[in-house]
């Protein structure tokens, strides 16, 4: 008798460069690259003949909800919700309502599949509320935590967000953590949680760093966004050009048109525009970790990561 396959739903960002081929998006948007150690583990999966795992994200510029079968992996994309009729994003009417829509959408998804169980990757994004009374076992993969970002963003969306995320941690029984911090924090709003911990896994660099020249003091990798510090970054290398002129960065990253041109803006202003190497979007982790390699310092101010993917892989490649 053939043993049933363990039913495991993800909820979380997912980077579909992967799948960009079976993805209809408007106007030929190319997808965005979020969490690369989902899209590793979910690789670790798809070897597995005894999990069928069932990925549920929102995914921007898709035209329509799409799903993709990839073997044992069951994509859900579902696409942004929107205003009815005004057909425009709107985070502050969708917060009102804990993106109520998106996620009876997922809720629906989740309970038509029947899961042995379901796993919540961060409790900071908008599909994390779907979570609430589900009626499946749960666990709470904690990545960061609004509790922390509320104290320095104390904006409308983090607010509502916060109510969220303490609700999922008040009313969750399992959690897996990275850090000491992320205990403290859960059994202080959760005193009886079972906690586990858990190492993503991250794919490791296997380029020769060794003929790489290093004409790059310090490079800043990560998506270009106020939250990941790339403001701080842009700041601190001003103050670093006082006592070292001729310092070298380079910033990898993408971002929208707007904020890009106003971080470029503030470059120029603080004499930066000589000194700064703009790397934008790069299609995958081999050129990023190749652009990493010419660099003397890795420096990721994020706000809010715990422990950045590609702070490790910097490691590994020999980068302090």
């Amino acid at each position: 008798m053939t043993k049933a396959k363990l039913k495991v739903v993800w909820i979380c960002p997912l980077d579909v460069t992967n799948l960009k081929d079976k993805i209809q998006f408007v106007n030929n948007n190319r997808p965005i690259v979020l969490a690369p150690w989902i899209s590793t583990s979910i690789a670790l999966i798809r070897e597995s003949a005894e999990i069928e795992l069932s990925v549920i994200s929102i995914i921007d510029g898709i035209a329509e909800d799409q799903i993709i079968v990839d073997n044992n992996i069951h994509y859900y994309l579902l696409k942004r919700p929107s205003i009815p009729l005004l057909r425009k994003t709107s985070f502050k009417f969708e917060y009102f309502t804990n993106f109520y829509r998106i996620n009876k959408k997922i809720r629906s998804i989740v309970n038509n599949i029947k899961p042995d169980i379901v796993n919540l990757h961060g409790t900071e994004h908008i599909m994390a509320a779907s979570v609430i009374n589900l009626n499946f076992p749960l666990l709470v993969t904690i990545q960061g935590f609004i509790n922390h970002v509320v104290q320095y963003y104390p904006s409308f969306q983090y607010k509502a967000q916060l109510k969220i995320e303490n609700k999922i941690i008040c009313n969750a029984k399992h959690f897996s953590i990275r850090a000491n911090f992320m205990k403290s924090l859960i059994l202080k709003i959760n005193s009886s949680a079972n906690l586990h911990w858990l190492n993503y896994p991250i794919n490791l660099p296997k380029i020769n760093v060794s003929g790489i020249k290093k004409d790059i003091d310090i490079i800043y990798a990560a998506r270009l966004a106020k939250i990941k510090g790339i403001e701080d970054f842009i700041e601190a290398a001003a103050l670093v050009k006082k006592r070292f002129p001729n310092i070298r960065i380079k910033i990898v990253g993408d971002s929208t048109p707007e904020y890009l041109n106003e971080l470029k803006k503030r470059v120029e202003y603080l004499g930066l525009e000589k000194n700064t190497v703009w790397i934008g979007y790069l299609k995958t982790q081999d050129e990023l970790f190749s652009e990493i390699a010419t660099a003397k310092i890795f420096v990721i101010p994020t706000h809010h990561d715990i422990i950045p993917g590609t702070l490790i892989e910097s490691m590994y490649l020999g980068i302090p």
